[in-house]
């Protein structure tokens, strides 16, 4: 394989305060997975890059009715794989508000009906739009991965046949041929590999790796001419060190998410479309663009932590509204004023509730069934309050 890819490497569980290079590889082999995961991803479909152009909102902070507005606009407007995560989240946002919705209508109706014939029915139009909409991306998103399935094997099989047909060349036996007419081979081998097509991402590393393997064997094993041998060396060291100057000018990126954008590609290029350079070279440059990939690793997990620490800002914010709910529902309100007063900080806490923002994935659910507990514990207890009410007035007719 490459003596650029750092095989057999696996992550290390050591916390030592002074790092050894073993560390320091597993770590580099730690970001070349993630590096090499997305790009297996987007060899595999490549509309799936176009969602690094589509923002993702905060959905949760986002109504109902806005929630449909933007997916309705993604999915008429985009690829159906480039909107695959957002319209997830818009899916999760808006059957939480539903479902939120739909125990608010329940436990109205149950205050207000005693009948037990009586079943509780709630017809909410827009749930009928969200579901026209979100039945059409998965219709498309359907009708594209078919059609997906079948080119990648068709593709796979090409790639396969091509590295078949480059070993064949490098172990070449026939006489006949020349230099030249190798060189010619070669590079017509390339221009096919290089209109191949998509492959299944869980093969991508391998075949990559196994074609770009016998290229170097062609170099390093075949008498070439050494002066078109070296000019090629020349050339492809050039652009891979231009590759380098690129990524240490990446590092300074505020952007970190659009720059580890970037250096993705750049593998992309180093990976898919230039050739070797001479073998002593080889391991140098690739040790110092695998360390450049490393602290740009390094700057997006600081990122995705800091992250991580607003999230769990937002959790706490929201598990005080959460409180404050159960403590407004704790109240002794005996007056009609003073209960409209307390829907109206209820209303208020949970308009901050649904703009606090994201909380961890884990909790989410637990922190929206907490939230749903509150709310239906305050609404039992001012049903309860006008229950009370309206028996007190059918006995005062009664006596009349």
């Amino acid at each position: 394989m490459l003596e650029e890819m750092n095989d057999n490497l696996h992550e290390a569980d050591g916390q030592e305060q002074f790092e050894s290079q073993e560390d320091v590889v597993v770590k580099n082999q730690s970001a070349q997975d993630v590096i090499d995961d997305s790009n297996a991803e987007e060899n595999e479909d490549d509309s799936i890059s176009d969602k690094h152009d589509i923002p993702l909102l905060d959905y949760e902070q986002m109504s109902m009715e806005e929630l449909v507005a933007e997916l309705d606009n993604l999915v008429k407007n985009h690829k159906v794989m480039a909107i695959k995560d957002h319209v997830e989240e818009i899916r999760k946002a808006f059957m939480n508000h539903y479902h939120h919705l739909i125990d608010e209508k329940r436990d109205e109706f149950n205050a207000e009906n005693h009948d037990e014939n009586v079943e509780f029915e709630y017809h909410f139009p827009l749930k009928n739009k969200f579901e026209a909409v979100y039945d059409d991306y998965k219709s498309k998103r359907n009708n594209h991965y078919n059609q997906l399935q079948k080119n990648l094997k068709s593709n796979l099989n090409k790639r396969t046949e091509l590295i078949e047909e480059l070993k064949n060349l490098v172990d070449n036996t026939d006489e006949s041929l020349t230099i030249a007419d190798m060189f010619k081979k070669l590079n017509d081998i390339r221009e096919q590999w290089k209109s191949a097509g998509a492959i299944p991402r869980d093969k991508y590393n391998i075949v990559w790796n196994n074609y770009h393997f016998h290229v170097e064997r062609f170099y390093d094993l075949i008498h070439l001419d050494k002066e078109a041998r070296d000019q090629d060396f020349k050339l492809n060291l050039e652009q891979k060190l231009a590759i380098i100057e690129r990524g240490k000018e990446l590092l300074n990126d505020s952007d970190i998410a659009k720059a580890f954008r970037e250096l993705q590609l750049l593998h992309r290029v180093w990976k898919e479309e230039i050739g070797p350079v001479a073998r002593e070279q080889r391991e140098a440059i690739w040790n110092e663009f695998s360390e450049i990939t490393k602290q740009m690793h390094d700057k997006r997990e600081a990122f995705f932590a800091n992250a991580k620490a607003r999230e769990e800002d937002n959790l706490a914010n929201k598990n005080n509204i959460i409180r404050a709910i159960d403590a407004l529902g704790d109240e002794e309100i005996s007056s009609h004023n003073g209960w409209q007063n307390q829907i109206k900080k209820m209303e208020a806490l949970r308009e901050q509730f649904f703009k606090a923002g994201r909380v961890p994935a884990e909790v989410n659910e637990a922190t929206w069934d907490a939230f749903k507990t509150a709310v239906r514990g305050f609404n039992a207890k001012k049903n309860n309050f006008y229950k009370e009410i309206k028996h007190e007035q059918q006995e005062n007719l009664n006596k009349n």
